[in-house]
């Protein structure tokens, strides 16, 4: 697990658009804080009930597959290259 000190982070300010005329929004500054890191780890736990169903199983192996190869970006901003990850995982049985 990644540590919150070791983690580099930028802080952007942004303009709230208006959604009908494309235009600034009025009084809707804010800033935006993005966290990035070379490395972290996670751990999933997952019921072996769960995984019995063959295509539960390969659905889900699919999802971490496409995860750790950069085709499946989690949060928001995802235009702007936030929620990118590329890695690897491990399946073990307990």
């Amino acid at each position: 697990t990644q540590s919150r000190s070791s983690a580099a982070s930028d802080v952007y300010k942004r303009q709230a658009l208006d959604r009908f005329t494309g235009g600034a929004r009025r009084g809707a500054l804010y800033n935006e804080k993005a966290i990035s890191s070379d490395a972290f780890s996670v751990d999933i736990w997952v019921e072996n009930t769960v995984l019995e169903d063959a295509i539960v199983k390969e659905s889900f192996e699919s999802a971490l597959q496409d995860l750790t190869h950069n085709q499946l970006q989690l949060g928001g901003q995802v235009a702007k290259g936030h929620g990118a990850f590329t890695g690897s995982f491990t399946i073990e049985k307990t």
